[in-house]
């Protein structure tokens, strides 16, 4: 809402007097509610708050003033049933819930506060330690894939010592388990991951560079196609959605680039290495002709001469049209100008 107002039950009963109206929130995990959704689902200033939910309540009273996340949104969510004879081939465990929602759990306290304006919020679980242990050891006993929602780093650290105590020390056995979102796993979690077998199903706008090289080894490799518009920007420019950018890296201490740009290009797709960052690309080659599609670039910061060297680069890269190959060297062409030379890496 403007000016980060909290969208509440008298706005949406000003707008909607005669219907039932919910209004989910962007992480799925609450929604806001009118007066009339809130008779409809029983939710009453005399309705408790559940064990890992949110009821916000009116200022100076026990009214729900529309807003309800996590265990207090499941019932109004139709959780729990069939359709068309679906079967569900795994379990999901909730162990914390979203950080857009500040319900999330964490070690730190969230800079702006929680949901209802609480003080050094950290957050908290969906259920308290031993449930989690025991539910987590009950779905191992099934031998079905578990699937375990871990926002915050404090939740993350709840599952993996649930896992720790249902495994009781022993791995050999294959088990298909997967952290959901894990969005601020710490480097210090990391190891526990590679021990156990555990994927971290990360969002594309988290860090991910640590445990990609620790997990399956090597650089992230990224299919553009796939990846949805927000997630692209946040993934490749390291920005948010108001354009400010996120971990710029600093000039101080950087090398600068001592080895030549590195080119590949198979399948279609064309990957250039210009010093900083990645250029990624689709390529047509036709006789001698060459067609390079757009180059979306990783957007990674560095020294400014150096990154309008590379910008220099990709720019005159995007000029080529020609191509001629000559022994183990490939020249590229504008035109009749050349303008980049590449010799095969043996």
């Amino acid at each position: 809402m403007p000016g980060g107002r909290l969208l509440n039950r008298g706005d949406l009963d000003e707008a909607f007097p005669d219907n039932p109206v919910r209004i989910d929130h962007v992480s799925m995990h609450g929604a806001v509610l009118n007066s009339l959704a809130l008779k409809k689902y029983g939710i009453s200033a005399s309705t408790p708050t559940p064990a890992g939910g949110v009821i916000v309540r009116k200022p100076g009273s026990q009214e729900p003033w529309g807003l309800i996340m996590e265990t207090a949104f499941i019932p109004v969510s139709q959780w729990g049933r069939y359709n068309n004879r679906f079967k569900i081939g795994g379990v999901k465990i909730t162990i914390d819930a979203s950080p857009q929602g500040r319900t999330a759990f964490f070690t730190t306290p969230y800079l702006t506060g929680g949901p209802a304006g609480e003080k050094n919020w950290r957050g908290e679980p969906t259920f308290p330690q031993d449930l989690v242990d025991k539910a987590v050891s009950k779905v191992y006993g099934l031998g079905v894939p578990l699937l375990a929602h871990t926002n915050g780093e404090a939740a993350i650290d709840m599952f993996l010592k649930a896992y720790a105590s249902a495994r009781k020390g022993d791995v050999s056995r294959p088990w298909n388990v997967t952290t959901i979102h894990s969005q601020f796993l710490r480097k210090d979690q990391i190891p526990s991951f590679v021990k156990y077998g555990i994927r971290p199903h990360r969002f594309s706008g988290s860090a991910a560079r640590s445990a990609v090289h620790a997990l399956v080894g090597g650089e992230p490799r990224f299919r553009s196609r796939w990846l949805p518009m927000r997630s692209r920007t946040s993934t490749w420019w390291r920005r948010s959605r108001k354009g400010v950018t996120i971990y710029p890296q600093p000039a101080a201490g950087l090398r600068p680039i001592t080895a030549a740009p590195t080119l590949r290009a198979a399948a279609g797709r064309l990957t250039i290495f210009g010093g900083i960052n990645r250029l990624n690309g689709s390529v047509a080659l036709v006789r001698d002709q060459v067609v390079i599609g757009d180059l979306a670039s990783t957007r990674m910061a560095g020294p400014p001469e150096l990154m309008a060297l590379e910008e220099r680069f990709a720019g005159t890269l995007r000029t080529v049209n020609r191509f001629h190959m000559r022994g183990s060297r490939l020249e590229l062409l504008r035109d009749e100008t050349l303008v980049a030379t590449f010799r095969a890496r043996n």
